[in-house]
């Protein structure tokens, strides 16, 4: 009896040393920061922190095809023929749904989600084309030497705002007026890594553009 007592003593210690270290111990918690929608292309930019390798992301409860992802940045395609409106966006990372099947003990900082809405395509008129953005990024650099990376941005009418990080998004307003500007920003690449930028544009109308810079880190 005396045994069995020990035992059971021991077990529930055991579970609540395990519910405090899931609940209470720090963690890289999953986070979705900002999502992009381009009904031309079908796709979907998903922006924020931890994501993890290939994470899992669905919309209003339908499974999305992962294009391409990071830590900080997927793309995935939306199905042919999506309707406008709000949806729940979801995105888990694996360790999220591996624990869950074969554990059944939760990480709820493993998984994130967030509202977007979907416009009609079409239903405000555009009368301008997109901002161009341009790069002086070389496709590859030498590792660990920090090097610069300038980004300009044109418009024809009038650039509302802007995103140029490594790391998730973070607009940045532009003053009234101003069709033309650039910045530039130093980086460092790894060995046998591709460092990715990217830099979204959009003028005042909400014609928005977006450009991908990838570069190499050579040994």
């Amino acid at each position: 009896m005396k045994r069995f007592t020990a035992y059971l003593v021991l077990f529930l210690l055991t579970l609540f040393v395990l519910s405090n270290s899931i609940y209470a111990s720090p963690h890289k918690r999953l986070e979705i920061t900002s999502a992009l929608i381009d009904l031309d292309d079908r796709t979907m930019q998903i922006f924020g922190n931890n994501f993890g390798y290939n994470p899992n992301v669905t919309l209003g409860g339908f499974p999305l095809v992962v294009l391409e992802s990071t830590n900080e940045f997927i793309e995935a395609e939306l199905w042919e023929g999506i309707e406008p409106g709000t949806y729940r966006l979801i995105v888990a990372s694996r360790k999220f749904l591996v624990s869950n099947r074969i554990s059944g003990i939760p990480q709820p900082w493993k998984i994130d989600k967030m509202d977007v809405t979907i416009c009609a395509k079409g239903s405000e008129s555009r009368d301008t084309e997109p901002p161009t953005i341009e790069s002086d990024a070389p496709l590859a650099y030498v590792a660990d030497e920090v090097f610069p990376i300038t980004v300009t941005i044109r418009d024809n009418k009038e650039i509302g705002y802007y995103a140029y990080e490594p790391h998730g998004v973070k607009w940045l307003a532009v003053d009234p007026g101003i069709t033309e500007l650039s910045e530039t920003r130093n980086f460092r690449t790894k060995a046998g890594e591709v460092l990715k930028i990217l830099v979204l544009a959009c003028d005042v109308s909400g014609n928005c553009s977006k450009l991908l810079i990838e570069v190499e880190g050579i040994p």
